[in-house]
């Protein structure tokens, strides 16, 4: 029997679609409200690098006087203070060992206003300084730490050339050369489709070539030298890597004086981790801070999530969805653990 495919098939192919997404929203809600949460958030809003930004604020339900605070700093794209529920799971371990969270929506995203895409690390990391300063006129903190995630390991060095104020930081996923990265995330994105070395070698050349010359173009002057019309940047991302191209964490690393958790995934597509392990240890030697932990977790991708449930170099619908119904499962094993034990021990001291 030979099935024909029409357009009343694919509309009824639609509608299970439709009815299956729904289902599993359903199925997640419910569990939502099954699982316990332990903390409350508190909207929060202060002025970074000219912007409106807003925030919250993620208190413990177990109400104390002051908490041990821990600052989110966001990796790249668009995100919201939540970063699409990707932090929840880890605010309330956080939360259930009474330390406290906050984080805000980027420039332009939300309610915040401005445009992230207008800034470079210095202004991201002068913007985590403004967070800092409005929380301690607004609460009572004991110790603050900074949580960084993939280009968050450009940021929090930053934070730590310009001020001492952080007690402890955790890079998760950090970067070094954003020219670097840019290759590995590339060579990592070809090979999976399977070119040839030549290949490979000849596009990831052509693509430094291209960056270098974006560098020193206008918009305009771009628009009009690129052959390949098909993969144009738009202008947002072609002024947030004109602005940002030559980060490189290894110029402020030497800055951090304070105790520090790198945590990488052994499966990494988007970050060279043994690159980055690399020079964490060497400039940490060389500023004399013993103080550096490292941790990989095995089976685990860039946002230490899973290989088996989560194989996609960048995150899309399906990707959300699968990380809002598994929750913590969606996690390397231990890692909301190893993050809470290491703040605790270090509180301790």
């Amino acid at each position: 029997m030979k099935f024909v495919y029409t357009h009343k098939t694919g509309v009824c192919m639609r509608k299970l679609k439709y009815f299956i997404f729904t289902l599993i929203f359903f199925i997640f809600g419910y569990f939502l409200v099954l699982e316990e949460t332990y903390y409350d958030e508190v909207d929060m809003s202060f002025v970074g690098n000219g912007s409106q930004l807003t925030g919250k604020l993620i208190l413990p339900k177990i109400k104390k006087e002051s908490y041990p605070l821990l600052i989110f700093v966001h990796g790249d794209g668009a995100m919201p203070y939540d970063a699409y529920g990707y932090y929840h799971s880890l605010w309330n371990h956080l939360a259930k060992n009474s330390i406290a969270s906050f984080s805000w929506n980027k420039a332009g995203v939300e309610s915040s206003s401005g445009n992230w895409q207008k800034q470079s690390m210095e202004d991201r990391a002068q913007i985590v300084l403004s967070a800092i300063s409005m929380l301690h006129k607004n609460i009572d903190v004991d110790k603050i730490g900074l949580i960084g995630f993939s280009q968050g390991g450009w940021v929090l060095p930053l934070v730590s050339s310009k001020s001492e104020i952080s007690d402890f930081n955790i890079v998760v996923s950090g970067a070094i050369n954003w020219m670097e990265q840019g290759v590995f995330m590339s060579s990592q994105n070809l090979d999976n489709q399977h070119y040839s070395k030549k290949e490979l070698n000849d596009i990831l050349k052509e693509n430094r070539k291209q960056t270098r010359i974006l560098s020193t173009q206008s918009y305009e002057e771009y628009l009009q030298s690129n052959i390949n019309k098909s993969n144009l940047l738009d202008e947002n991302r072609f002024d947030y890597i004109k602005l940002n191209w030559r980060s490189d964490a290894r110029e402020n690393l030497k800055n951090i004086q304070s105790p520090t958790l790198a945590i990488f995934g052994d499966s990494d597509q988007n970050v060279n981790i043994k690159n980055s392990i690399k020079v964490y240890k060497e400039e940490f030697e060389k500023s004399n801070n013993n103080e550096l932990t490292i941790k990989v977790f095995e089976n685990s991708q860039h946002a230490l999530l899973k290989n088996k449930y989560f194989k996609e170099q960048k995150p899309d619908l399906w990707f959300l969805m699968k990380l809002w119904f598994l929750g913590d499962e969606a996690f390397a094993v231990g890692y909301n653990d190893l993050i809470v034990n290491w703040i605790l021990k270090g509180l301790k001291k």
